[in-house]
């Protein structure tokens, strides 16, 4: 019976407050003003007022263990959110949300159930945008193509076709309700704007700008790009096209214009540039008939967020808020002087980059995250903070010290922090490594406090925490190259080192005196665990394969080509011989070391490299960590799972994945049965023409065969065995009768010279393979193979003779030249 094991689902992401791959939008509601965010596959909403999370929507929830899905993978990320603008639309709370896989989700209401979705563009979505009355929604997508979807009826109306290249904004222009002539107008980065009629386009225009804008009484369209005009277009609505009304050139011509929207009163513009944001406002009309070639818009504001803008959106009160690249959400306030007051920032629940390493304190209780920004812990039981310390310098590792009192991190710069939890006092270690801290680990040796440290130096330290809850170093080991990883191995018995030569060498963790070096990774070996019972040790590579060694001996137990991408991270679960990696590639799998097999992959998970990998002491919890800045917790479920079935189904969800980068070149298999039938029958007409011609009572009034076309019996089987394809040449030949086999060799006998010589050799050669047993048997058949014996032995001695003196020749002229 086939081993079971239990599968592990996802239980709550955490760490993100905004992707900068998504671009924010607003809920105008009566209550509340919300801002509405991407965080990698899941929509979350967040209060300006109170900076609290006030809802999310999961973005996956897996029904089967087997079942595939579109947003597998990096294609399930959130690209683009939409939110209807005006607060008596019929789905009023309903909001848009677009895939990189080219699903687009409607949730209806509040309620995360209340939900459907349509799947219409080939690959991502760049853009969302819903009509005033909120029933019908236009999506755009990376090739151009724009879809609009009638949100009543749950099915895709139109597809526009026009762009050449990616969608970046739309806008809807009149009344879409009942019998209303209502406009599409698109923009694309093929320089153009097109107006559309529902299904037809009735309107180009050739223009640089990527984004537009438009007004709350859908009246006006502002546009602006790469070029440093910005130009507001007014719609008739009883011409049903768009005229220029006004254009200037922007404060900062220099910076492409990258977001244009209106503030919900419609009296200001903001364009948003890769630095800052600029508020534009409508002079009175008083000031244009005074001088009427003074521009219509006038630039009022000029706001520079902390942290480089991804996209932003306009509040009540003339305030704005930013989605930055930082994962922060900044609320600033625009007055008419050119002044910007901070407003508040939340962005203390978000990771400022990558997450490079995860810890799990000693009671599962609070997991440990290291980021750019600094550290952050969370509580295992549910996503909530419990503690920030910022840090001056890029954290690369970090580990629990026995205790869980006290925190280890280790930076870019070399310096070595204990932190305490507590009170967040962090104390540096000296002297500190002389480069990058790549590997932490802790444990209790000797009844003391060790932890272990290693980088870009070369050099392995064990330091012991004191009574006053200092690091004290207490021995060093220098070794051959840059250090990648460095773990307690067995209990605390070995101490295994990964460096950047692509070796694993193990030492004894009292002494550092030297055990073994395993070799046989191609790149540097990045991550290295062993089991509890010391028994194997397993390793990872930037080759991507994990080897298993026996520990005793350091003898190779199998390589495993495990992952796409580079293997970052993996560890045993702590009495077993269950292995999880994680990898660049975004992937996170299962194996059973003692069957060498993939057991699972964690569906649902990263959109991005994966870094870092936490598991409890029991194993019912793993956590990890990326590039994509968010933790990730998996749950051990009751669901019971076989690796058969895994793998078939990874490769069913292969076979229909339609969106493959690569495929197989498929070549139809051909039986060669349409072969030996053609062949037959040439072989059969052969010998009855043959029998014809023996009978001399009608030798002189029988007219040949009209399919000989003029040519002599042997000559047409010839031509017949020629057309046989090469592939199919054995098993037209395995297919004969042996009467056949016989005339065929009787004919090739007969027809043999230097012009098919290599023909008949292989089709004889094939003969004598296929049926020896039969030409052993056989009287007529041997005495024709006695024949074509001598006939090729001379054939091929005359050929292998001009080869010979050609070959001569070319040498000659070689040596003389």
């Amino acid at each position: 019976m086939e081993h079971s094991y239990l599968r592990y689902r996802s239980l709550w992401a955490t760490g993100v407050v905004t992707s900068p791959s998504c671009k924010i939008g607003v809920d105008h509601d009566k209550d509340e003003e919300l801002v509405v965010c991407g965080a990698v596959r899941d929509v979350v909403w967040w209060s300006p007022s109170t900076g609290k999370l006030v809802r999310t929507f999961r973005g996956e929830v897996e029904s089967s263990g087997f079942e595939s899905s579109p947003n597998d993978g990096g294609r399930g990320e959130v690209v683009a959110v939409a939110v209807p603008v005006a607060t008596d639309a019929a789905l009023k709370h309903a909001v848009a949300v677009a895939y990189a896989s080219g699903v687009v989700r409607v949730y209806r209401g509040r309620d995360e159930e209340d939900r459907f979705e349509v799947e219409g563009h080939r690959g991502a979505v760049h853009v969302l945008r819903w009509c005033p009355a909120a029933c019908w929604l236009c999506s755009g997508g990376a090739n151009g193509e724009l879809v609009l979807w009638d949100c009543v009826g749950e099915r895709g109306a139109w597809r526009l076709a026009g762009h050449k290249r990616a969608a970046t904004d739309v806008c809807f222009l009149g009344s879409w309700t009942g019998g209303g002539t209502g406009l599409l107008v698109s923009a694309s980065r093929d320089a153009t704007i097109r107006v559309w009629d529902r299904d037809r386009c009735v309107e180009t225009i050739s223009c640089e700008a990527p984004a537009m804008g438009v007004d709350a009484a859908e009246s006006r369209v502002a546009s602006a790009g790469d070029d440093s005009s910005l130009r507001l277009w007014e719609f008739s609505s009883s011409e049903e096209n768009l005229g220029s009304s006004s254009s200037m050139r922007r404060a900062r011509p220099s910076e492409a214009c990258q977001q244009l929207r209106f503030s919900p009163d419609g009296s200001k513009i903001g364009c948003l540039t890769a630095t800052c944001l600029e508020v534009y406002a409508e002079q009175r009309r008083e000031k244009k008939t005074k001088k009427r070639k003074r521009s219509l818009l006038v630039l009022v504001a000029t706001v520079f967020p902390t942290d480089r803008p991804r996209s932003f959106g306009f509040l009540r009160d003339s305030v704005v808020v930013f989605g930055t690249r930082a994962n922060t959400l900044e609320m600033r306030g625009v007055n008419d002087d050119d002044r910007d007051d901070d407003v508040r920032k939340i962005g203390v629940l978000g990771h400022r980059s990558a997450v490079r390493s995860l810890s799990l304190s000693s009671d599962a209780r609070s997991v440990c995250a290291a980021s750019a920004g600094g550290l952050k812990i969370w509580a295992t039981a549910s996503p909530t903070l419990e503690r920030s310390l910022a840090a001056v310098k890029k954290v690369l590792s970090v580990c629990f010290v026995p205790g869980d009192s006290e925190v280890v991190a280790g930076a870019k710069d070399g310096s070595l922090r204990i932190v305490d939890v507590a009170s967040g006092i962090d104390t540096e270690a000296t002297p500190p490594h002389a480069g990058a801290v790549w590997a932490l680990d802790a444990a209790i040796l000797g009844n003391k406090i060790c932890v272990m440290s290693g980088g870009a130096d070369r050099e392995l330290k064990i330091w012991r925490l004191a009574k006053s809850r200092t690091l004290k170093l207490t021995k060093t080991l220098d070794v051959e190259d840059e250090i990648l990883a460095a773990r307690f191995v067995c209990d605390v018995r070995f101490v295994a080192v990964a460096t950047h030569d692509a070796c694993v060498r193990v030492f004894f963790a009292d002494t550092l005196k030297f055990k073994l070096t395993l070799y046989g990774h191609k790149l540097g070996a990045l991550c290295v665990d062993g089991t509890t019972d010391a028994s194997l040790l397993a390793t990872a590579s930037a080759d991507k394969t994990i080897k298993l060694w026996g520990l005793e001996f350091g003898d190779l137990r199998r390589s495993i080509l495990a992952h796409d991408d580079a293997v970052t991270a993996l560890l045993f679960f702590r009495d077993t011989h269950y292995l999880v990696t994680a990898s660049k590639d975004g992937a996170l799998k299962m194996w059973d070391a003692d069957r060498f097999l993939c057991v699972q992959h964690f569906k649902r998970g990263h959109v991005g490299e994966v870094w870092a990998l936490a598991a409890s002491p029991s194993g019912d919890r793993v956590y990890s960590g990326g590039a994509d800045r968010s933790v990730r917790a998996w749950q051990r479920t009751d669901e019971p799972v076989f690796a058969s079935e895994e793998a078939e189904a990874r490769l069913d969800a292969e076979l229909r994945d339609d969106r493959r980068e690569t495929h197989a070149a498929i070549v139809a298999e051909s039986s060669g049965g349409p072969s030996a039938d053609r062949l037959a029958d040439a072989i059969e007409l052969a010998r009855a023409e043959d029998a014809k011609t023996d009978d001399h009572h009608h030798h002189h009034h029988q007219q040949p065969s009209v399919l000989l076309l003029g040519r002599t019996t042997a000559r047409y089987v010839l031509d017949a065995l020629a057309a046989v394809p090469s592939p199919d040449l054995e098993t037209a030949i395995l297919l004969l009768p042996l009467d056949l086999l016989t005339s065929l060799l009787d004919y090739l006998a007969a027809t043999l010279d230097a012009t098919n010589l290599e023909l008949v050799a292989r089709a004889v050669t094939t003969a004598v393979k296929l049926h020896h047993k039969s030409v052993v048997a056989h009287e007529p058949l041997r005495a024709v193979l006695n024949t074509l014996r001598l006939s090729l032995r001379d054939s091929l001695g005359a050929e292998r003779s001009i080869y010979g003196t050609n070959l001569a020749a070319l040498r000659l002229a070689a040596f003389t030249t």
